[in-house]
């Protein structure tokens, strides 16, 4: 977990999580994630990204669920993610290896967007 200021938004602090779902597990997570009822999916509007492990380069048969959001989005929210069986937040180095990957991901998707249209 981390914390990030983001002085655009009137300093409020973002907390950044990343969960690690067992493949088994994937299905039943994208229920909650896609959920079609807008005003009960908080997920999607607050906006997460979701990356099976090998494509990121990783060997284990799993996959990430990275969220940026505040407390109270965590504090609302989370629970319907980590009572799923196997779920787990992830920190320490296999949280710094993760999120590295997926901003790198996300940085070279914006760079070739900004290429596009520059």
């Amino acid at each position: 977990m981390a914390r990030c200021f983001n002085p655009m938004k009137g300093g409020e602090i973002k907390m950044l999580k990343i969960y690690k779902i067992p493949s088994d597990k994937v299905q039943e997570v994208k229920k909650i994630l896609e959920n079609p009822d807008v005003k009960e999916n908080n997920w999607a509007r607050n906006g997460y990204t979701l990356r099976d492990a090998k494509i990121l380069g990783f060997e284990e048969n799993v996959s990430y669920l990275y969220v940026k959001g505040l407390d109270e989005f965590f504090e609302q929210n989370e629970k319907q993610i980590t009572e799923i069986e196997n779920i787990i937040i992830i920190e320490g180095e296999e949280f710094e290896k993760v999120k590295t990957k997926i901003d790198e991901e996300s940085d070279s998707t914006a760079s070739g967007i900004g290429a596009i249209f520059g």
